[in-house]
């Protein structure tokens, strides 16, 4: 299914106040599409009313309050989810239930298609150095990875009524980003922390290429085609480490840690939390996915369809993320 091209669609976008939404919202700017963000009524905005973005307040926990917004639009994006929760079962809710509710309520307003940034975690990890095989039957690792996986499942039931498009990134890193910036910081003090031996092997993507590549899916043609996307590049551990802190100016000290006490640390990062009511972004569900032999995807499928390919390796990504990272007064 194919969207009537125009020279400016009228995009519905969650998750624009985050990390990688906020991304979207500039690049959509950028190639002159009008933006609607759907914002919390806690969500700070300062970003996006710089931009211009229209902004839309409400919830993904009642998209049906959005039917209005979502007739006036010919694409949605969808960003916004949890990488960690309180439990599984908040997992499942707002990245599995939430995403197909939101989809069915855009199918009902006549929306064109539904893009579903989801991760390379619903699909499983893969063995060495080379991207997982196109086609296996998912096989994830965690409860994160479980419920992107749902979602994907919910938003592709409408697939009759909507084109619907997945994306499915690798780690993801860039200005803005704090999950990522922890290996940035480490870096800074000399220390580059790997699990075992650093031989682990993982792709990583600028939070640029995986906007573009969002912008891109606006001219995709398919009822349910699923995307991965990465910078190119194959690393270990200790390949990201060392160029993080080639970008920082420093030459970390590689520090083994051994998975036993990389398992206990997940396990007492996520009782320590649930003591003082707070959700650490490291616990078991990361140790889980963090764990694996490897998490190489490609970016194939993309480049042939919709001739996307990234415009960042890691090694200039990095170099830019630190540098924004020093404006900010970071590190």
């Amino acid at each position: 299914m194919k969207v009537e091209r125009r020279l400016t669609m009228r995009v519905f976008l969650t998750g624009g106040t985050g990390f990688v939404g906020s991304h979207v919202a500039e690049v959509l700017q950028d190639a002159g599409h009008e933006v609607v963000a759907l914002v919390r009524e806690s969500s700070d905005v300062r970003h996006l009313s710089a931009l211009g973005v229209e902004q839309v307040v409400g919830s993904m926990g009642a998209p049906e309050a959005l039917l209005e917004v979502l007739k006036g639009c010919e694409v949605v994006i969808h960003v916004a989810g949890m990488t960690t929760g309180k439990s599984p079962q908040e997992l499942f809710e707002v990245n599995g239930a939430g995403s197909g509710k939101l989809a069915q309520v855009a199918a009902e307003a006549g929306v064109g298609r539904f893009i579903y940034v989801s991760s390379t975690a619903a699909q499983g990890p893969g063995q060495g150095r080379e991207p997982r095989p196109r086609g296996l039957r998912p096989e994830p690792v965690s409860h994160y990875g479980r419920s992107k996986l749902m979602g994907e499942g919910a938003v592709l039931a409408v697939r009759e009524q909507m084109g619907v498009t997945i994306l499915r990134p690798p780690p993801v890193y860039g200005p803005r980003d704090r999950d990522m910036f922890q290996v940035f910081q480490l870096a800074k003090f000399g220390v580059g922390p790997v699990l075992g031996d650093g031989s682990r092997w993982l792709s990583v993507i600028h939070v640029h290429d995986v906007a573009r590549a969002a912008l891109r899916c606006l001219e995709d043609e398919g009822t349910a085609n699923i995307y991965t996307v990465d910078d190119g590049g194959r690393y270990t551990w200790r390949d990201l480490t060392r160029i993080v802190g080639e970008a920082v100016g420093r030459r970390p000290v590689h520090l083994p840690i051994p998975q036993v006490l990389f398992g206990a640390a997940a396990v007492l990062s996520e009782v320590g939390g649930k003591m003082v009511g707070a959700t650490p972004i490291f616990n078991t569900d990361k140790y889980a996915e963090m764990s694996q032999q490897s998490w190489v995807c490609g970016h194939e499928a993309i480049a042939e369809k919709l001739g996307w390919a990234p415009s960042l390796n890691l090694e200039e990504g990095a170099r830019q993320t630190a540098q924004w990272y020093r404006e900010q007064g970071w590190i």
